[in-house]
Parts: C-alpha cells; structure tokens; sequence
C-alpha cells in the first residue's frame, strides 16, 4: 500500500500538515499549494487520489479538477474535495467537474481514511477492469486475426481446385501468402521442368540460388528473417518473417505451411491431369495416322477389287472369242467354259469377301472419327 501515492492540494499549510500526518505512515504524499501547481505535478508523478480544497486563490479546485480529468491516462484517478461548503449546488458543481467524492472541513479522521481507502480500491477494481477489457479484447483481436487467416486458407484451397494451369496457382500462391503481411519467392517443379515466381515480380539470382540450395533442408527451415517451406514439389522462401514476435511468427508458420502443402497436393493433380492430356494427345495423333493408313488401304482394296473384276471379266470375253479359231469341239468349249465359270464364281467370292473387309475398315474409321 506505501507504493500508492496521495495529492493533498491545500492553500492553508495547517490543513496539508493535517493530512500528512494522518496518511504519511500508508502512502507516498506530495502537496500543492493552488491549481497550477496541482496540474503541473499531476502530469509528472501521476498521482492515484487528489485531495483537493475547492476555494484556493488563482485557480480553484474545480477548474483544476477538469483540466486534471482531461490528462491522459486520468481515467482511473480520484478526486476527493475537500470544503467548508457543503451546498447541494456545490456538490454537484463538484461531480460535474469530474470528482469522485466529498469531504466537508472540518473532516473527520476515520472519514478521512475510509474514503481515502474506498477511493483507492475503485481505482485498483477501474484498473483491473481495464486490463481485463484490453486482455479480452486482445484475445478477440487475435480470434477475429485467426479466423480471418482460416478464412484465407480455405479460400486457398477452394480457389486452387478451379485452377487448370501452373502460372494461375503460383500466382494464388503468392496472393494468400503475401496477405498475411509477408513477401515470397515460390518455386514449382512439374514433370521435370522447374517454375519460379516472385510477389514482387522479379527472381533475383541470389534468392533463387537460395531456394535451390535450401530444398533439402528439411520441411520448414529459418535463418535470421528468412524461413523456407518445402513440399515435394513446391517450396517457398519468405523473406522477411516477423522474428520479433513469436506468437505471430508461429502462427505465421502454421499457416503457411497448410498453404503450402495445399499447393503441393494441387501440383500433383495437375502433374496427373497434365500426364493425361499429353497422352490423350498422343492417342489423337495416332488415330489419325491410323486412320489416314485405313483410308488408303480402304482406296488401294476397292481399286484391286475392281482391277481383279475388270481382269476376270476380259479373260471370259477373250476366251469366248478365240473358240471360233482353235476349232475345239461344242464338249470342249461346254467343258472350258464350265472351268471358267468355276474360276468366275470363285473371283466373286473374293469380291464379295474384299466388300466385307471394307464394310469393317469403314467401320473402323468411323469409329475413330469418334
């Protein structure tokens, strides 16, 4: 309790030599003679209570009292008058001021005590009233930062599923990240082929030797402001973390991290969907090569088919010509003219067959044209 310090404001010495003796062996005292003097000493030794006489010469007690209440950090100071008078109007002319209590002159000593005593105790209750209403609103600052940090993270990871392309998710990357207060330099590497990408806009030599000599130092690595993040196939660098404050630099951390990894499982999507396309790509290209070889095979049949056909059909008719000049008998033209056509009916099998063949090519090509 000697730790608490009392003003005693007071133009008559009688009175401040009254009070010192009173309170001197329970608080730390000083004294002032108007209310110049009292204002001058509440902005430097910050006083707990004022004991203040109203009617002083130069300014009074009351001016004083208002000029005193606008100080900064006066919140929780109390300011007990001290007066002969002991109106209605001048009490309340008191609590306008901003006073706290009132004593009447001649005081009483246990009075005196006690509501010196009442008076510090509500100051110590404003006191820890304020510091638990700072500690409360601390904690919600720090929730609402949390929950805002949570909301960015999940809008990371929703945004990423919508991405096709390695450029639109380092730039996200980097977007996220760079909204929690911190710069980066990002590096991606996708089947076999490295990407880098920076919030400021350009790579410098220095920091991507950096991401690529700190790679297999483990999943997170710091030195001095710098901390590294490593995924697989994503890592980032950030330069500039804030290493003053731990509880932010670790929750910091923690965030980044589930950023990061997200972008390392997105990568690996699109490493999957990428492998995909350019085998899907692959099999076009093969199609239509099979399809142009269908096409000319198809072609090359039907012109066989037709030059076997034309060829079979010119042989009968030439065969049938020369009967008149080998003189063979009516039973040898009837009998070679039956061998032929056998041959005929035989060539119109194969015709027939080389028909079905390209019924399946046509097929075929349809339904690669699919």
């Amino acid at each position: 309790m000697i730790g608490q310090k009392i003003l005693v404001v007071d133009d008559q010495q009688i009175n401040r030599d009254i009070i010192g003796k009173i309170m001197s062996d329970c608080y730390q005292l000083n004294f002032a003679c108007t209310g110049e003097e009292c204002i001058e000493i509440s902005e430097s030794w910050e006083p707990d209570v004022i004991l203040m006489d109203i009617n002083m010469p130069g300014m009074g007690g009351l001016a004083a009292c208002k000029k005193i209440k606008e100080l900064p950090g006066s919140g929780s100071l109390s300011v007990i008058f001290l007066s002969s008078m002991t109106e209605v109007d001048e009490r309340l002319a008191g609590y306008e001021a901003g006073g706290d209590d009132y004593i009447a002159k001649p005081f009483n000593h246990d009075e005196l005590v006690a509501k010196v005593k009442l008076a510090l105790d509500n100051k110590t209750k404003i006191d820890g009233f304020k510091q638990t209403s700072n500690d409360a609103m601390s904690m919600a600052m720090t929730a609402m930062s949390q929950a805002s940090d949570i909301g960015k993270i999940l809008r990371f990871y929703q945004d990423s599923f919508a991405i096709d392309s390695l450029e639109e998710l380092a730039f996200l990357l980097s977007e996220t990240i760079t909204s929690f207060g911190v710069n980066i330099i990002s590096y991606f590497e996708i089947n076999g082929e490295s990407f880098y990408f920076s919030s400021s806009g350009v790579v410098k030599p220095l920091e991507q030797s950096a991401i690529e000599n700190l790679r297999d130092k483990g999943r997170i690595y710091s030195f001095s402001k710098r901390t590294t993040f490593n995924y697989g196939a994503v890592s980032v660098l950030v330069v500039d973390m804030p290493i003053d404050d731990e509880i932010k630099y670790g929750e910091l951390k923690d965030n980044i991290a589930i950023v990061v990894e997200g972008a390392q499982a997105r990568v690996k999507a699109l490493e999957v969907q990428f492998t995909r396309e350019q085998k899907q790509k692959e099999n076009i290209k093969i199609i239509k090569a099979t399809k142009a070889s269908l096409i000319a095979l198809d072609e090359h049949q039907k012109e066989s088919s037709r030059s076997h056909q034309e060829l079979i059909s010119s042989f009968i008719s030439d065969v049938q010509d020369s009967f008149s000049r080998l003189g063979l008998t009516e039973a040898q033209e009837n009998e070679l003219m039956a061998t032929m056509n056998i041959v005929k009916t035989e060539s119109n099998k194969l015709f027939e067959n080389d028909i079905a063949v390209r019924e399946k090519i046509d097929a075929i090509m349809n339904a690669l044209g699919k």
